[in-house]
């Protein structure tokens, strides 16, 4: 819904051009740091245990829980697992900072959900309104997207049009400029099922209860 592509913008848009990338599906979402500690962990890069060798048979291994790694020895094990735990991990999604990595990982699903949210009839508009837009301050970004929305449709998304007593979901198919500046846009429109007595296009604001599922 509009509310939805809102909601979701404002909670992941703190990394705008990583949620850009997200969207498109072009990005690894995995927690990183830029501790200087751990200059190999941007992004995040599991262990991986050499091969056994003949005088290794027999001899146990340690797993970590939480990433499934294994470990040889205990002191790789316990080394892994202390830098875990410190709070030095990036959502790569949000951009927020300061976390553990399962803090990070949980972000990066949290995050995931919201976009799921949107659906990708809007992604096009989303990322060129960032593009066009990366040097104003992040709120005005996020509230110049959301105000977008709530005055333009998008080819493709759909919505309900009341009709007396009932709606009738109809496609948007087309977008029509106005003629002078001032007046606003209209839309051509399909009906999904049914028929619009004497309505060709959409002219008023978009409704609220829009969607595209």
């Amino acid at each position: 819904s509009r509310f939805c592509v809102c909601v979701s913008i404002k909670a992941v848009l703190p990394s705008s051009l990583c949620f850009c990338f997200c969207l498109l599906g072009r990005t690894r979402r995995m927690p990183y740091t830029l501790a200087k500690e751990y200059p190999d962990q941007n992004p995040w890069k599991p262990y991986k245990m050499p091969p056994k060798t003949d005088t290794d048979e027999g001899e146990g291994v340690f797993v970590l829980k939480l990433t499934k790694e294994v470990f040889a020895t205990y002191e790789e094990y316990i080394a892994r697992y202390e830098m875990y735990k410190e709070e030095i991990w990036c959502c790569k999604i949000s951009g927020r900072s300061n976390m553990t990595f399962e803090e990070a990982l949980e972000s990066e699903a949290h995050c995931r959900e919201l976009i799921k949210k949107v659906h990708p009839v809007f992604y096009p508009v989303i990322i060129n309104l960032v593009l066009e837009k990366k040097m104003v301050r992040l709120d005005s970004l996020v509230d110049d997207i959301c105000a977008y929305f709530k005055t333009r449709m998008v080819v493709g998304e759909t919505a309900e049009i009341a009709q007396r007593s009932s709606s009738v979901p109809v496609l948007v198919v087309k977008e029509i400029a106005p003629a002078k500046e001032g007046d606003k846009y209209t839309y051509l429109i399909r009906p999904l099922k049914g028929e619009i007595a004497n309505l060709d296009s959409l002219t008023p604001a978009p409704p609220s209860n829009r969607s595209s599922s």
